[in-house]
């Protein structure tokens, strides 16, 4: 069974750094070139597993929601995260390895998650 959990609606300025709420970001992620996730060279699979440890820091440390992919033939994907300014938010993206290192392109957003399940343990 699913829980659902209804989060804070963000004060009228998001921006503002004053109040308890940290806003929220997401980033969408495409490779840079057509046919990435089948051809990568052993330097795009480096910097790839780079970028998934980048990610795991960030949600350890409390900073990333979420972060995935679709599993398309040419693939995207997606990391929901806080920070507290856009300023924040551009630096954590453009710090993803895989961004900095160009072997994907980063589009980031202003976000603001609704709602917010729990999956279930069972299969």
């Amino acid at each position: 069974m699913r829980k659902t959990v209804r989060l804070p609606v963000s004060p009228p300025n998001s921006f503002d750094t004053q109040n308890s709420y940290m806003p929220q970001f997401i980033y969408i992620l495409k490779p840079a070139r057509t046919g990435l996730t089948s051809t990568m060279t052993p330097e795009e699979e480096a910097i790839v597993e780079e970028h998934f440890q980048y990610l795991q820091e960030k949600l350890q440390k409390g900073e990333l929601y979420l972060a995935g992919r679709t599993m398309d033939e040419e693939p995207f994907g997606i990391a929901i995260f806080q920070a507290e300014s856009q300023e924040a938010a551009r630096e954590f993206m453009a710090k993803d390895p895989a961004v900095k290192n160009h072997v994907m392109t980063a589009e980031l957003h202003p976000y603001r998650i609704a709602l917010m399940g729990r999956l279930s343990d069972d299969p």
